[in-house]
């Protein structure tokens, strides 16, 4: 299933883009949603004088720290691209602070005044949104058609967030209204699964098969979809079973009779 994507960026540090982002995901998390965060460092992560660097040091490919309140895991070697990062997050919606140069979901800027505005055009950023404390910008950009929101109030914002994740969602299927995933429409369903309901769209799932003997047999696209809908029902039903399930086999194997 798609991810929606909102990348907060400045021109520099100090401009407010933590305040924005750590607002918006306490909004989205009193309104349920399931979000995860990336945070783009510029500089190496400082790990020195902690015991899980001396695993790093002696050559782990991977170290994953364990507590009862969090989980850190450090993964070496890294390449530094958002893409990469969004592959070991599973939330259907991410907040990202960072990565301004990536073309990846909505980027909002966030900026002081024209200067710090036109610094990010310059740079080559595709802006779908910007951010000012100044209300005299705000007007302005707005003005020149900028879809702008005031830090001083970011209820609009938010809100602009919500719908964004929601039309990206709702884009992404058939738009059938079928109902075989529990759901009566696709709307509701996009809701459900932004939320972390763990559901699926059987229409977009098309990679089923069905082999008898070694032997495949073709299968019409309702065969399909119920197949689809009651193995995703079982598995739903079950404790302990992955978020993210790329390939999932159910086998059954019929015992020969004794004569």
């Amino acid at each position: 299933m798609v991810k929606y994507v909102v990348k907060i960026v400045s021109p520099g540090s100090g401009s407010g883009k933590t305040y924005v982002g750590t607002k918006l995901v306490g909004y989205l998390k009193e309104r349920g949603y399931y979000v995860g965060v990336v945070k783009h460092c510029m500089h190496d992560l400082i790990l020195e004088g902690k015991d899980t660097s001396r695993y790093l040091e002696v050559g782990a490919d991977v170290v994953v720290a364990s507590s009862k309140n969090i989980l850190v895991s450090y993964v070496r070697p890294w390449v530094d691209d958002l893409k990469k990062v969004l592959e070991l997050i599973e939330t259907p919606l991410v907040v990202v602070e960072g990565f301004r140069t990536s073309n990846i979901g909505d980027t909002v800027g966030v900026i002081r005044d024209f200067d710090e505005f036109e610094e990010l055009i310059r740079s080559g950023v595709r802006l779908d949104a910007i951010i000012s404390g100044d209300d005299g910008v705000v007007r302005e950009l707005l003005g020149r058609g900028f879809k702008a929101f005031s830090l001083n109030d970011l209820r609009q914002f938010y809100e602009w967030v919500e719908g964004r994740a929601l039309e990206t969602v709702v884009n992404s299927l058939p738009g059938k209204d079928c109902g075989m995933c529990g759901y009566s429409s696709c709307r509701l369903f996009s809701t459900a699964y932004l939320k972390g309901v763990r559901t699926y769209c059987v229409n977009t799932m098309r990679d089923v098969r069905l082999t008898i003997n070694g032997d495949e047999v073709q299968l019409n696209p309702f065969v399909r979809r119920l197949v689809t809908s009651l193995v995703e029902g079982i598995i739903n039903s079950l404790k302990d079973v992955p978020a993210r399930r790329g390939r999932v086999v159910l086998e059954i194997s019929y015992k020969e009779r004794n004569p």
